[in-house]
């Protein structure tokens, strides 16, 4: 039988919890089923409970040891003009 690796768990425990969080934010995630660097699309629900049309492509990354920056309590990161947006519920 195949074994699932450290990093694969960590894969899909990670996109699990986007979708928590973005379904708790009132929006709604779609998950993309062939994995090429875009692991999903956010698309955004306004207060009236209408999707906009307007959405976001992800790519999760997770880990089992944890982000730099990162306490009990909370998360930090600064961006730097090269880097990405990364977004962490907390």
């Amino acid at each position: 039988m195949p074994k699932r690796s450290v990093q694969q768990r960590a894969g899909y425990r990670g996109e699990a919890f986007v979708d928590k969080a973005v379904s708790d934010a009132g929006h709604v995630w779609n998950d993309t089923k062939r994995d090429f660097a875009v692991d999903g699309q956010i698309e955004f629900v306004d207060v009236d409970r209408e999707v906009t049309g307007v959405a976001v492509l992800a790519q999760v990354k997770g880990t089992e040891v944890g982000f730099r920056g990162e306490t009990a309590t909370g998360f930090k990161f600064t961006c730097k003009r090269s880097s990405r947006l990364v977004l962490r519920a907390t």
